[in-house]
């Protein structure tokens, strides 16, 4: 049984009953009205125009670009053993150290334990700290383990650098990829993605580069200015929003 409503300013009849199963709207037309809303919702998101489109983009170009200096620097750090020579006999010459082929291997090779015990303890610290607190404090272990390497005397301390750099270059590893993924739109995000193996493979070139035309020292100096640069620019980049939302989920648990 319907129940019926009559309209004002008309006599009661049949034609001017309203009831609860009379649609409001055609079932065409209320799919239109859907379909012109989704467009509306799908225009608050992205920008109209092309220029508004570039605008926005811009900065996430710069901030991803500014996260993966991080990984330059790692690619240093991964092509200092060439110019030591075969079992580095140059890096031995150099700094009037006796270092044998097996020494040798384990200064080259100890960067890989370095960067394996670090992975898991920095996705933590990331999403405690935050993205770019836990990128900015890695400067510390990257120049600390270049300190160690320049002014080393003993393969003790080469070793002990270069695991310090190994730990600073794995977590980059997986900071940077982290950081780049959560700051740019879909429609760049594999643009910028791109830019850490990029930026850690022309690492290894500007060492072989260098490695090839400067001493193993200077090479070393210049390598450890290059956190630095890293860290003077990638301050002034802006946190993640995901770290930003995950927050504000925590404290509305929590509440």
């Amino acid at each position: 049984m319907e129940r019926g409503y009559q309209t004002m300013g008309e006599p009661s009849s049949s034609s001017s009953l309203v009831t609860e199963r009379t649609p409001l709207v055609g079932g065409q037309y209320r799919r239109m009205v859907e379909k012109n809303i989704g467009i509306s919702q799908q225009t608050l998101v992205s920008a109209t125009s092309e220029n508004e489109n570039t605008g926005r983009k811009l900065p996430q170009y710069i901030a991803g670009l500014a996260a993966t200096l991080g990984a330059l620097a790692a690619g240093m750090v991964l092509g200092w053993t060439s110019p030591a020579g075969k079992d580095g006999v140059l890096l031995s010459a150099e700094y009037n150290i006796p270092i044998s082929p097996t020494e040798f291997s384990w200064i080259g090779s100890i960067f890989n334990l370095g960067a394996a015990t670090i992975c898991v303890p920095i996705g933590i610290l990331s999403n405690i700290i935050g993205r770019k607190r836990a990128m900015l404090i890695l400067t510390v272990p990257f120049v600390l383990g270049w300190v160690l390497i320049i002014w080393s005397n003993s393969v003790v301390m080469f070793d002990i650098g270069r695991y310090i750099l190994g730990v600073s270059g794995g977590a980059f590893c997986v900071t940077a990829p982290m950081y780049t993924g959560e700051i740019a739109e879909s429609s760049i995000r594999g643009s910028l993605g791109s830019y850490f193996q990029l930026m850690m493979v022309t690492g290894i070139l500007v060492t072989y580069i260098l490695g090839s035309e400067i001493s193993i020292y200077n090479l070393s100096l210049i390598s450890a200015i290059i956190p630095l640069i890293f860290c003077g620019v990638f301050f002034f980049m802006p946190e993640t929003p995901t770290y930003y939302l995950m927050k504000v989920k925590n404290f509305i648990f929590l509440n």
